[in-house]
């Protein structure tokens, strides 16, 4: 949580934070990577982990299964299960992982990336999908990348190899698409709040319409129906929508107010609505929180992008440091609360 401190220092000449050099970066590219692949695994648990690793061990021995819902995620074990041991295995898992988000923020902030790594692995979410959930969250650091990618032909490229690694993030594919080439972020704005009315007043009645997606992927239709041991919190959540309603309020701001025009952020912005839509209109699901990230995974970027590309707030470098301290804190205590 000290972290952020290191930023509140004045900024020198025209830069606009502190920020240590690239290699500092790649250090906490590689300590993140230790701490996720060198997690004890829950044995007995049921936890995905342990899950991951059994089937990892099982495709090692030969088992080959009847049907691969997410072929990529299967082939990525196939192949490196011909090359090194379990152990190994969630050290390159991890590095895939972590380093896509190491590539994304030299990309989008390259005398800054140090700040955006930061935000990305202290976010709420990001130790969880690196650890447990590690399929969706392999996924969703491809489904990043391809974002910020600029050339149209790796860009597709990598939202593919996204959704072959898990099929739930055909959800923000499709939603960036949408925003990719229509722009219209008042009128997202405005359909966001139409999904809370309406899932406020008929949540079930979209629970059971997207229920349909069960044909293509059972867990979708596990997550949306449920069952009675279920020992989620279920409902109408609404610290959820408030939770996801920062990134939106900020990005209005600066867009809207502080005039900050940028196509990958715009881009960015649109997707996280449009996704978080979906989100909004099932929240009663017994596991909400899976369809939550399909958005979510996109909020440290979007909490922070803007400061890092121009001076568009005073004593920005403080606003910086403050925002990720903020995020920090917030990560820290829903650790303490869970």
């Amino acid at each position: 949580m000290v972290s952020a401190l290191l930023f509140l220092r004045p900024a020198s000449g025209s830069l606009l934070v502190n920020s240590p050099d690239n290699r500092f970066t790649f250090l906490i590219m590689l300590l993140v990577v230790y701490l996720l692949a060198y997690t004890p695994i829950p044995v007995g648990t049921g936890a995905d982990r342990e899950y991951y690793v059994r089937s990892f061990l099982a495709i090692q021995e030969g088992y080959k299964p009847s049907e691969v819902s997410d072929p990529f995620f299967y082939y990525w074990q196939t192949i490196t299960g011909k090359l090194m041991d379990y152990k190994q295995w969630l050290v390159a898992t991890a590095m895939l992982y972590v380093g896509n988000y190491f590539i994304v923020s030299r990309r989008v902030a390259p005398r800054y990336a140090f700040v955006l790594m930061l935000m990305f692995v202290t976010s709420f979410s990001f130790r969880a999908y690196g650890v447990n959930t590690m399929r969706a969250g392999l996924a969703a650091s491809f489904i990043l990348l391809g974002i910020t990618t600029k050339k149209s032909l790796f860009q597709l490229l990598f939202l593919w190899v996204g959704v072959m690694f898990h099929f739930s993030m055909i959800i923000p594919v499709l939603a960036f698409l949408v925003a990719k080439f229509y722009d219209n972020t008042r009128l997202y704005f405005g359909l966001w709040g139409l999904s809370v009315f309406l899932s406020a007043v008929a949540g079930g009645f979209f629970e059971q319409v997207f229920s349909v997606f069960g044909d293509v992927d059972q867990r979708a239709m596990d997550y949306l129906i449920g069952d009675d041991e279920n020992s989620y919190r279920t409902g109408f959540r609404l610290d959820f929508i408030v939770y996801s309603c920062a990134p939106m309020i900020l990005g209005y701001y600066y867009i809207y107010k502080r005039k900050f025009n940028d196509v990958t952020y715009k881009q960015l912005y649109n997707t996280y609505i449009l996704a978080n839509m979906f989100w909004v209109l099932v929240i009663r699901a017994s596991y909400s929180d899976r369809f939550a990230y399909l958005s979510w995974f996109l909020y440290p970027i979007l909490l922070i992008y803007p400061l890092l590309r121009q001076r568009i707030l005073p004593k920005q470098n403080e606003k910086i440091a403050l925002t990720v301290f903020l995020q920090e804190s917030f990560t820290y205590l829903m650790f303490l609360k869970g």
